[in-house]
């Protein structure tokens, strides 16, 4: 059975690098990524990496980039873009980050599933 896990739900700031964010343990060899998101009016954008990590339990868990997705915001989430991102990469965890968003009352969600 597929484990679908909500890594972003109404994010509206840009998250620190060192910030305390979910993630998701990998239980699985194949893995993938849906970033969403919308405005209270007018058009925004926004930036999220998809981060991975081989040593969670760590201080200092060195996460790596492993893909950016960019998305066109808008009023309704079928007038604006998804990004999705697929792997099979052997990684411990994974999380997503919102590096950067723009518009009126912009929120981004993201939901991995393994």
């Amino acid at each position: 059975m597929v484990k679908v896990s909500q890594l972003l739900k109404g994010v509206t700031a840009t998250q620190l690098i060192s910030a305390s964010l979910a993630f998701m343990k990998t239980t699985r060899a194949r893995k993938s990524f849906i970033a969403s998101g919308i405005t209270t009016a007018g058009a925004g954008s926004a930036t999220v990496l998809v981060e991975a990590t081989n040593d969670i339990s760590a201080a200092d868990p060195g996460w790596i980039t492993v893909a950016t997705l960019s998305l066109t915001l808008a009023t309704t989430k079928a007038a604006g873009t998804q990004a999705g991102y697929a792997t099979d990469a052997a990684y411990e965890a994974f999380r997503m980050r919102v590096t950067a968003i723009t518009g009126t009352g912009a929120a981004v969600d993201g939901l991995a599933a393994n």
